[in-house]
């Protein structure tokens, strides 16, 4: 098995960079894992899924356009036979999820991390990355 690495691993230097500001540095950046699960089905997928997703909290199997919420989770509907579940601490799955013969259930946990950029620059960095308004 691969061992995991880090997207910050490269650049992560402990020590103070950019310019400082009477409250500290000017950004700080942190990191922490995030638990992403894939079920995807068949023919059926509604029906199978919709028990093992009560469980975990959600009250249905949702819609493209919307995010569902259930206790520290979220779940994404991305297509008609998968849905993708978030979270920031670990998933235990139900055995109705895992055990079913027409689901298909992957960790992808490995695939993603979160990346937080805090401080008193922290807007102008995000300003640079993204063409949105912060």
């Amino acid at each position: 098995m691969p061992d995991l690495r880090s997207p910050l691993a490269g650049c992560l230097q402990p020590g103070r960079y950019g310019a400082e500001f009477a409250t500290g540095p000017g950004v700080i950046l942190s990191e922490s894992s995030v638990t992403l699960v894939q079920i995807a089905g068949w023919d059926d997928f509604e029906k199978a899924v919709l028990a093992g997703l009560e469980t975990l909290g959600f009250a249905g199997v949702g819609a493209y356009r919307n995010c569902l919420h259930g206790d520290d989770r979220q779940l994404y509907r991305i297509s008609p036979d998968r849905v993708l579940i978030a979270s920031l601490s670990p998933i235990t799955l139900p055995d109705s999820l895992l055990n079913a013969s027409s689901l298909a259930v992957q960790d992808l946990s490995h695939a993603r991390t979160r990346i937080s950029v805090e401080g008193p620059a922290a807007e102008d960095v995000m300003a640079r990355l993204a063409p949105i308004d912060f």
